[in-house]
């Protein structure tokens, strides 16, 4: 027995033995999600690949970027059976950062109903959008059934929060301008308020 050298007590280059705890972790998950071929690998080369692609994700990640603007928020009094607008935010002209593409453009609007009279409320709803004051278009109109409804109680309340996707419909530096159309089943009159944010992703060039 004594003829027979120590098993397991050195290293060599590309030896599991000669890796750091951190390293024999990556190299454990790879074989368990059989990520790799391993067969004749060294393992010096695998955790080259690894470190490319791990670098390759977090380039990935710092070339994304995000935006955020946040109109003014409205209140108004409207007392009309008719459909009405809603007094609009002051507009907002994003512009896009140097050699960015615009990968997504996401509009959350809010809008708060509340009973000024003891009088029944059907309320239709339409979202719009204008561009460069070039005239409003509907973004979604939900005016064919009542979006909010409110009792016969003075002070009740509801509301409605659209998340509706702009990609496509401006570009750098043009003013982006939204509104709600509210249509009642009654000229009792409502207090509404209505909050708007524009959500920019670009991809960095």
């Amino acid at each position: 027995m004594g003829d027979h050298p120590p098993q397991g007590t050195g290293a060599v280059p590309g030896d599991a033995m000669s890796l750091t705890a951190a390293e024999r972790l990556i190299v454990q998950l790879l074989i368990l999600s059989d990520a790799t071929p391993f067969d004749g690998a060294d393992i010096a080369t695998i955790l080259a690949g690894v470190a490319t692609a791990l670098a390759d994700v977090a380039e990935g990640k710092e070339r994304r970027w995000k935006e955020t603007y946040i109109y003014e928020t409205e209140y108004e009094q409207i007392a009309s059976a008719a459909e009405e607008s809603v007094t609009p935010p002051t507009g907002i002209s994003p512009v896009f950062p140097a050699g960015a593409t615009l990968r997504r453009a996401i509009l959350v609007a809010a809008l708060k109903a509340n009973n000024n009279t003891a009088a029944l409320h059907k309320i239709g709803v339409t979202l719009q959008y204008q561009i460069a004051g070039g005239g409003w278009n509907d973004l979604i109109d939900l005016t064919a059934a009542p979006t909010l409804m409110l009792p016969e109680v003075e002070g009740t309340g509801d509301a409605i929060t659209i998340v509706e996707d702009m990609t496509g419909l401006f570009t750098s530096g043009q003013l982006v301008e939204v509104q709600f159309l509210v249509d009642s089943s009654n000229a009792a009159a409502v207090n509404y308020s209505t909050t708007f944010v524009l959500s920019l992703e670009f991809d960095l060039v």
